[in-house]
């Protein structure tokens, strides 16, 4: 295993730029059969929300109507499924740098990429539960202490940690905020871990989870660092956007922000001019595809630098079963 088959943090981020920026044209050009199918299930699904009543007048807080209900869980369930060929044209795009012809395909590499995205729910709801029994235990220790402590327990459900005595509030305090951080550190990791594994499919046309696993092994830190460098990056890319739509349609992000503000839904749409409900569409779809190309930028850079681990010729430790 080559010393110098590890994750490049900085060479990473400036690939996420890149990809969020300088990359957009030739981004577009490649994904833009999928990213099409994409926007027209979008805005189709927004589009019948709209005439179901979705911004009526009710509170956020009321359930949605059969027919509202309805439409967004297949609306939804159709954007997840077209977010598999859009995903395979987004690596590719990265892992060819020099194409530029459109690439949109529903075969076995989009199988594959389904599969995957069915083992990483499967992967989350383990990892909520193995959460949740953690912090349960750790709550019962806790408490269990704090009453042997002589601590008044009924304080501290009423008041939080001013309920606590002073000597032992910081103390609690501090150990919340690492247990936050390790969590925090633990998702970020294996959330990458397994976005590499999704782009070694589309590199290899191979479903190897145990090899691409077991690539980046030893990478935590630099996997973290990446994460929070990519969420900083795309943090100013988004912003643009944003200040960019907001220019546009002032109209409709005052409608936003007096619906989460009074908590009643109304139709943000009804301000806007079709000629900027179109700018309005465009600005936000060039917008999440420079979102796409931050992280796809960064993810592809980082399995390039780890790829050597296994073309070097012998599997990474760890590797266990057949590559399907």
């Amino acid at each position: 295993m080559s010393d110098t088959s590890h994750v490049k943090v900085i060479g990473a981020l400036g690939a996420a730029i890149a990809g969020g920026t300088l990359q957009l044209p030739r981004l577009l050009a490649v994904v833009l059969p999928a990213f099409a199918l994409y926007g027209i299930a979008t805005v189709g699904t927004e589009y019948l929300l709209v005439d179901a009543g979705m911004y009526d007048g009710r509170s956020v807080l009321a359930p949605d109507p059969a027919g509202v209900a309805t439409i967004n869980l297949v609306g939804s369930l159709v954007e997840v499924l077209l977010t598999i060929p859009l995903s395979v044209a987004l690596y590719k795009a990265f892992l060819e740098p020099g194409r530029w012809t459109p690439y949109f395909a529903l075969g076995r590499t989009e199988l594959r990429m389904l599969g995957a995205f069915l083992l990483v729910c499967v992967i989350a709801v383990g990892i909520v539960i193995v959460l949740s029994i953690v912090l349960g235990i750790l709550g019962s220790i806790g408490f269990f202490v704090l009453k042997s402590m002589g601590v008044e327990l009924q304080g501290i459900a009423a008041d939080g940690l001013k309920g606590l005595p002073p000597g032992v509030a910081p103390a609690v305090a501090i150990v919340l905020l690492l247990l936050a951080l390790v969590a925090f550190w633990s998702i970020a990791v294996v959330t990458m871990r397994l976005s590499i594994f999704t782009v070694d499919i589309v590199a290899r046309d191979r479903f190897a989870f145990g090899e691409a696993w077991a690539m980046t092994r030893g990478e935590g830190w630099r996997l973290f660092w990446l994460v929070l460098g990519m969420v900083l990056v795309n943090l100013v890319v988004v912003g643009i956007f944003a200040f960019a739509i907001s220019a546009i349609a002032p109209a409709f992000i005052q409608a936003i922000g007096e619906m989460a503000e009074k908590q009643v839904y109304a139709n943000p749409y009804e301000a806007l001019s079709p000629a900027q409900i179109v700018l309005l569409v465009a600005v936000a779809g060039l917008g999440l595809l420079a979102f796409y190309g931050v992280w796809g930028g960064a993810l592809v850079h980082a399995y390039n630098s780890v790829r050597p681990r296994i073309d070097s010729g012998a599997p990474p430790p760890g590797v266990r079963g057949p590559a399907i």
